[in-house]
């Protein structure tokens, strides 16, 4: 039956990709549409406007656990059979169809000096079609104020009060008493954590070019911080720390192009955790047998997440027609950790870099009806000089993802 509604979902997912695709052909067969330049003055008319917008998105997502190729087909292969493991007791499937709604509202009328000030919010809600340990929810606010000289400052602040990332071994129990855990002698629970991030950032238009066929070019920066915080027994997994960001943006005529620069140091608590060590890669006797070549043998050690994060990402924007635009992306992110605990298999000289790129494609149907249709794919690799441990809490992935979603403004 879930195979069944896994294919149905699919072919479902494809005609409406190919829906959406021969609208996006016809509608760039039509002759271009200048677009109208925003407005920049930044003087807010009199009185309050307000609006509000609804998203719908479904994504199909192949990797929602970020696995390695190996577990990502045990769990599969588990799945399909019907067999519930304790390894993957909250993860019914590694991948997923995800419908997406969000709901937000703005108003906008005079502030500081009469210049426009903003305030906006939404909420968003993700749906989970097989994996119901991961339904979350998500609300964001802002307040923007427009400045002199063609500026902003902005406050922001998100929260995700519950988010399931994964099972995670929690302890391991030699029944056997061989000196060595085997794989049914594992103990899981779900690493569940809280979310959140408050940030403040400053907008400024540089250059404004005299006509169209000239470069405006505008800088951001922001600071924020940002915390993740796990729920026992994973609370050593958690971190929190300040952020900073830095962005340029080039648009002429049709095209805009922004490039930005973050940087994150995350601070956190070091702690106990339980973890499978292979003798031989330390030459120690973890579990007090007189030899040191066991290997899997249970340790509790202190481990220690601080890191420090930094991604460099482009994004590429095209008004191809009036009723069609074409974006593409990519980043590059790439974290060091700073654990000096000796036997920290998870962070201790981890050193880890993710490429992301993606192309989507948004087409105007209606004067406040729009969609949008897109992918995108992850690669994550892992370089460290300490030896890993046997619980491959720390791997390689590759993700990819497609989704199509329909936005109405009002």
């Amino acid at each position: 039956m879930k195979r069944e509604l896994l294919n149905a979902r699919r072919t479902a997912f494809a005609l409406i990709a190919v829906t959406v695709l021969a609208q996006a052909a016809r509608a760039q067969s039509r002759p271009p549409v200048p677009a109208a330049a925003p407005a920049e003055s930044g003087h807010a008319p009199r009185g309050w406007r307000a609006s509000a917008d609804i998203r719908l998105a479904e994504t199909a997502d192949d990797n929602v656990f970020l696995l390695p190729d190996a577990r990502k087909a045990m769990l599969d292969s588990l799945s399909a059979a019907g067999v519930v493991s304790s390894r993957y007791r909250n993860m019914a499937s590694s991948n997923d169809y995800i419908t997406n709604l969000r709901a937000g509202g703005e108003m906008r009328g005079p502030g500081l000096r009469g210049r426009e000030l903003t305030l906006n919010g939404d909420a968003r809600y993700e749906f989970y079609q097989l994996n119901a340990e991961r339904r979350n929810v998500e609300v964001r606010g802002a307040l923007t104020q427009s400045v002199r000289r063609g500026g902003q400052l902005q406050l922001r602040a998100e929260l995700t009060p519950r988010y399931f990332y994964r099972d995670f071994m929690a302890d391991a129990v030699d029944q056997n008493s061989d000196g060595r855990i085997q794989s049914s002698e594992r103990i899981y629970a779900a690493g569940v954590y809280r979310e959140s991030e408050i940030a403040a950032a400053y907008r400024q238009r540089l250059v404004t070019p005299a006509d169209d066929r000239g470069i405006a070019v505008r800088m951001s920066a922001e600071l924020g911080y940002y915390s993740r915080s796990y729920q026992a027994p994973f609370a050593t997994r958690g971190y929190h720390g300040p952020e900073a960001t830095l962005g340029l943006g080039f648009e002429a005529g049709r095209t805009q192009l922004d490039a930005s620069y973050m940087r994150g140091g995350y601070a956190a608590r070091p702690g106990v955790a339980v973890l499978l060590l292979n003798e031989q890669d330390f030459n120690a006797d973890f579990n007090g047998n007189g030899t040191r070549t066991d290997s899997r043998v249970r340790s509790v050690q202190t481990i220690d997440a601080s890191r420090t994060e930094q991604e460099l990402s482009l994004q590429l924007r095209r008004s191809l027609t009036a009723k069609l635009e074409a974006r593409g992306g990519v980043s590059h992110r790439w974290r060091s950790y700073g654990s000096s605990q000796p036997y920290d298999v998870y962070y201790n000289t981890r050193r880890d870099h993710r490429d992301d790129a993606g192309i989507a494609l948004g087409i105007r149907l209606h004067d406040r009806l729009r969609m949008d249709v897109g992918g995108n794919a992850q690669l994550q690799k892992l370089a460290r000089s300490i030896r890993p441990s046997a619980t491959g809490e720390v791997t390689d992935y590759t993700r990819r993802r497609l989704f199509v979603s329909w936005s109405y403004h009002r």
